[in-house]
Order: structure tokens, then C-alpha cells, then sequence
């Protein structure tokens, strides 16, 4: 609803919605995109955990997943995300910084680079052509 509302009262382009999360706010940017993957054109996510159910309805996402090998969650949240969306065909990139933890990685939100990414992509009209299920289990296409 509140996607609606937004898009209904302010200019925006719906085809140039983008997410960005680190940390607890990237398991909600994982779980919002995953539950609807049809709103959002790309997904930058850091240093955190995900539902892992809930990552094939991202397959026809682009994600950008930024890890760090000393950070809290590199073994749950980002190497299980690597595991299962890199081998799918939607464009997924992943990126491992070697001397970060979760106290260096938290100014990534301000690269230049992370905004360049989400800027290439532009929403596909239907991107998924499958079911999906919200979390209040509707059906969505």
C-alpha cells in the first residue's frame, strides 16, 4: 500500500525503484524485494541475514550482494545468498571485501559505485513469470 501511495503522489519513474540495505535493513530490502519482486527494478544488499526460502522469487532480480570475510554474518547471510543466487540466470554480483568487519563496511551505503549499479537497471515488465507468495501467503504474479 504504502508502494502505491508513493508512486501515486510524487513523480517517480516505477521502472527505477530500487533497494538498498546493510545490515538488519538488508534482511527487510531481501524480504520486501522477495515478497514483492515484481515492484522493484535491482536490490544492493550488505552484511546481512535472509529467509532463505523466500531467495527463488529473486532469481529474476539483479542483486548486488556486498560481503565482508571478517563481518558477523558472512557465513549465514552472505555466502548463502552466493550459493543460491549466483548460479541462477538473473544477474547477480557478489563482492567480498578481505579486511572489512561489520564496524568498516557500513560506509559502503555512500559508494558512488553501489548507486552507478542500481542506476543500469530499469525494472523488466514482467520479470518473473511465476507465483509468488507474500508473506501474508496472497498470490501475486
Amino acid at each position: 500500500e504504502s508502494m502505491k501511495q508513493i508512486v501515486a503522489n510524487f513523480l517517480i519513474d516505477k521502472n527505477r525503484i530500487y533497494l538498498l540495505g546493510i545490515s538488519a535493513g538488508a534482511f527487510s530490502a531481501l524480504s520486501l524485494c522477495s515478497s514483492y519482486p515484481d515492484q522493484f527494478a535491482a536490490l544492493a544488499v550488505s552484511c546481512g541475514k535472509v529467509e532463505l526460502n523466500s531467495l527463488e522469487n529473486l532469481v529474476a532480480t539483479p542483486i548486488l550482494n556486498i560481503g565482508a570475510k571478517e563481518e558477523l554474518y558472512h557465513q549465514s547471510g552472505y555466502q548463502q545468498i552466493e550459493r543460491r543466487l549466483a548460479c541462477k540466470n538473473g544477474e547477480y554480483e557478489g563482492i567480498v571485501l578481505a579486511h572489512a568487519d561489520d564496524n568498516t563496511i557500513f560506509p559502503i551505503k555512500y559508494s558512488t559505485f553501489i548507486y552507478q549499479w542500481l542506476l543500469r537497471h530499469v525494472k523488466k515488465s514482467d520479470p518473473s513469470k511465476v507465483d509468488f507468495y507474500t508473506q501474508t501467503h496472497e498470490i501475486g504474479r
